[in-house]
């Protein structure tokens, strides 16, 4: 979805959209019920509901270990391979990964596409350059899909620029 702004080899080698703090769980991937349904089936992960602030959402653990109790340790996606990257096929990499890093977000009573300046590779881009492709390539599909499901939509964060009302 981003490869004009990104290599996919680019994405690979840093992996830091792979990983999660305790603190940072609002930011993990979550799947529309069928596709955990399905990986829970696939891939014998474990449904895990779990609670950020005043969100439920769920999500697949693999390990066990995806959730740890020290709040500062990095817990890795149980999808990223350290080799491979994210073994999850096309279909079943949830939205949230394949729009990385961008999200949607709400502010006030208003939806966005943000940006996060936690991801070194797309920073090198000029925010102008950024808004104008969300607008091109990013707001229809990514309306028409937080419409049909909006348990994508986090809250506007520390460390996101929104660019784009969607």
């Amino acid at each position: 979805m981003l490869s004009e702004l990104m290599s996919k080899a680019t994405c690979a080698e840093c992996k830091y959209c792979c990983s999660f703090k305790r603190t940072s769980l609002w930011e993990v991937p979550t799947f529309p019920a069928d596709k955990l349904k399905k990986l829970a089936k696939d891939t014998d992960c474990k449904v895990v509901t779990d609670k950020c602030g005043s969100k439920s959402f769920a999500y697949c653990d693999l390990s066990g270990e995806y959730l740890t109790e020290d709040p500062a340790e990095e817990a890795p996606c149980p999808f990223l391979d350290e080799n491979t990257g994210c073994v999850l096929s096309d279909d079943d990499k949830p939205f949230d990964c394949k729009l990385w890093p961008f999200r949607v977000v709400r502010k006030g009573d208003h939806l966005f596409l943000a940006i996060s300046i936690a991801c070194p590779s797309i920073m090198t881009w000029e925010l102008e350059h950024l808004r104008a492709y969300a607008e091109e390539h990013l707001r229809g599909p990514v309306r028409a899909y937080t419409d049909k499901n909006p348990y994508i939509i986090k809250d506007l964060k520390e460390g996101y620029i929104a660019l784009i009302e969607i």
